[in-house]
Order: C-alpha cells, then structure tokens, then sequence
C-alpha cells in the first residue's frame, strides 16, 4: 500500500465527495463491499464499483476518490500491473465518517448569498449540496429500498422534464421511513437534512 501524502484539508473536500465516502463506508459495514475498491469503467467518463446484492455504485469522477486519497480519507496502491490505482478503505475512513455522523451540517446557501448565478444554476446548487449532506448522515443499515427510492429521485431529476408527481410519491414514502426512525438525536439531524433536500428538490421543480 502505498503511503499518502495529504494534499487537502477536510473542509477542502465537497459534500459530494464526503457523500461518497459515506456511502463507501456504509457498504462497507454492511459487508457489501471489500476494503479494495476496483473502479470499473462503464462508458466514456463513468465507472462502477460492484456491490454485494445491490446495484453497482456509479462513480462519476476518478477525481473524487483521489481527493479522498489527498484528505487521508483513504488510501491507494498500483494495481498488478501498476497502470491504474486501487482504491482502499481503511480504519481512518470508518473514523472519518462517524465523526461526520455527529457534526452539525450547514444550512444550504440562499439565493441572496450567490447574486451572480441564475436562478436555475443556485437551485441545482443547493440541490447537490444538500444531497452530498443528505447522504453524510445515511445511516449503515438503511433498508436497501428505501435506497433505491433517494436513487431513483436523483436520477428523474437528472430528466429536462422531471416526473413531479412520482418524485413527491416517493419522497413521502421515504420521508415516513425517516419519521418513524425518529428515537435519538443522530436520527433528528438525519431528518433535518432530508427535510432540506426536499425543500431543494421542490425550489429546483419550481425554477
């Protein structure tokens, strides 16, 4: 294993990516993914990453498991035949992540505090911003439906038309999920964050 330098301070990192480390360390916990993770290429930019009984997990950027590399989140080495990396999840990650766990997460931006974007472009802002803070407080054993429907939301929003009335369907069905899990204050702030996702994904429908 190769040791790593860090190039970037925690608070360097987007939510984005701090989300993927979250959903690497959920899998993890759950025994659905190994310690090496094996980027697989699926199309011109995309790559995968196979997960145990579920669908594989897609990653967009390269760039973002590197940055996890230069926070120190986790690590790398070359593979056999040291022309790519090897990705690999280690006690830091799963350290990182429970102190995420229990920080307090901050609040979306307004739209008064970034004059010089158009209302579309700070609404889908927000959006990502507020599912990179959604996923941090995923808790490991979310049932695996309930992780299709947060899945299946992001990607119709993806669509120039999104389906809205589907969309609030399944945001009621996993909103009664998280209400019902309501017994400890890790879970309120996990709620907190859903709440702010939903409102994003309603301002985003409505611009």
């Amino acid at each position: 294993m190769k040791t790593i330098r860090k190039t970037l301070a925690l608070d360097q990192l987007t939510v984005e990516q701090k989300g993927l480390l979250v959903q690497l360390v959920n899998f993890g916990l759950q025994r659905k993914i190994g310690p090496v993770l094996v980027p697989i290429p699926a199309g011109p930019m995309d790559y995968v990453l196979y997960v145990y009984g579920e669908s594989s997990l897609r990653i967009e950027r390269l760039s973002d498991l590197d940055a996890l590399c230069g926070a120190g989140c986790i690590d790398y080495r070359l593979n056999r035949m040291g022309n790519a990396k090897v990705y690999l999840l280690t006690q830091k990650s799963y350290r990182q992540v429970e102190e995420w766990r229990n920080e307090k997460l901050p609040v979306p931006h307004d739209v008064d505090q970034e004059p010089y974007l158009d209302e579309i472009s700070l609404t889908k802002e927000i959006l990502y911003n507020s599912w990179g803070e959604l996923q941090q407080r995923l808790p490991a054993r979310l049932p695996g439906d309930v992780r299709e429907r947060l899945y299946w939301v992001m990607d119709e929003l993806a669509f120039q038309i999104p389906a809205s009335s589907r969309i609030s369907f399944q945001l009621r069905r996993i909103g009664r999920h998280f209400a019902e899990g309501l017994h400890n204050g890790q879970s309120a702030m996990l709620f907190q964050a859903y709440a702010r996702w939903v409102r994003a994904i309603y301002n985003h429908l409505e611009s």
